[in-house]
């Protein structure tokens, strides 16, 4: 993370049956940069990551630089951020304080109750009850969070 070599990208989710126009979903991808240039896959260094106990370390990264970079897409309703996330992550008793934190620094939407009608994602449930009273604008299963615009 810190050389550099850790590379964020987004795979558009588009849900089946709605306009194109309404597809604001972007699945946030990482990708480890080898010294030699080739991309490597999590399947590939996320197990080490997990052993080593740095799972967690990785997922928030990813969560607050992906956040930073289009906090303001997405508080303008220009898409919708899904994250997959470690077991490591998701059993953390911080993590929604974590979100929080990094959704309140970047700018994203606070609640998802200031969209209108935000569309249904087609990979991830709503938060937790118990983390939804604060009012952040995440979703969660048990592999993933949507920040939702």
């Amino acid at each position: 993370m810190e050389d550099g070599r850790l590379k964020l990208f987004g795979q558009e989710i588009h849900r089946l049956g709605l306009p194109w126009e309404q597809s604001r979903h972007v699945e946030v991808l990482a990708r480890l940069e080898a010294r030699t240039g080739k991309m490597i896959p999590p399947r590939d260094f996320m197990p080490v990551a997990e052993r080593f106990g740095l799972a967690a370390r990785l997922d928030r990264w990813i969560i607050r630089n992906a956040l930073t970079r289009h906090g303001e897409a997405m508080r303008a309703g220009a898409i919708l951020l899904d994250f997959n996330l470690s077991a490591q992550t998701l059993s953390a008793p911080q993590l929604w304080d974590f979100v929080d934190e990094a959704i309140a620094e970047s700018g994203a939407p606070l609640s998802a109750s200031r969209s209108p009608k935000p569309p249904p994602s087609p990979i991830s449930t709503r938060r937790p009850s118990s983390c939804a009273r604060r009012g952040s604008a995440i979703a969660a299963s048990a592999s993933t969070i949507s920040a939702l615009a």
